[in-house]
Formats: structure tokens, sequence, C-alpha cells
């Protein structure tokens, strides 16, 4: 009789292993798949970012470009109103000559 007890109790301690180890299986592989999941999402973003620095750098080139430019515009827009300046004067000039 003890002996049964005592293999009742070793197949009740079995199952009890057996149902456990189960359950840790089934986690350890969602936990796979879920590190499978962020292992993906890890390389999306690191894509994303890796574009992203692209533009940055194609936006940064466009925006020095157009500084340089504007800067270029604006030293012909001085070099013309200082020529307009000096025309303005001969003008003045010229007319006062032409009244005398």
């Amino acid at each position: 009789l003890q002996t049964e007890n005592d293999l009742d109790n070793t197949q009740t301690q079995l199952q009890d292993v057996q149902a456990k180890y189960e359950t840790t299986e089934k986690q350890i592989a969602e936990h796979e798949q879920e590190i499978q999941s962020l292992t993906r999402k890890i390389s999306m973003l690191e894509e994303d970012i890796m574009k992203s620095e692209e533009r940055y750098t194609t936006a940064a080139s466009k925006l020095e470009e157009a500084s340089k430019a504007a800067d270029e515009s604006e030293r012909n827009r001085k070099v013309l109103e200082n020529l307009n300046c000096g025309n303005d004067e001969r003008i003045d000039q010229l007319e006062k000559q032409l009244t005398e």
C-alpha cells in the first residue's frame, strides 16, 4: 500500500513537472517570437534612421547651396546699388551742366 501511494505521489509529481515543462516551453517559444519581432522592428528603425540621415544630408547640402546663392545675390545687389548711386550722381552732375 505504501509503495502504491509512493507511486501515485511520484506520478502526480511527474505530471506536475511535465505540465510546468510544457508551460515553460510555450513561454520560451512566445519569447523567441517576440525577440524575432523586436529584431525586425529594430532593423526597420535602423533603415529609417539611415534614410533620415541621407535626407538630412541632402537637405543640409541644398541649404548650404541656397545660403551661398543668397550671399552672392546680396553681394550683387550691393554692387548694383553702388553702381546706381554712382549713376545717380553722374546724372545729377550732367543735369547741372545742362542747366548752366
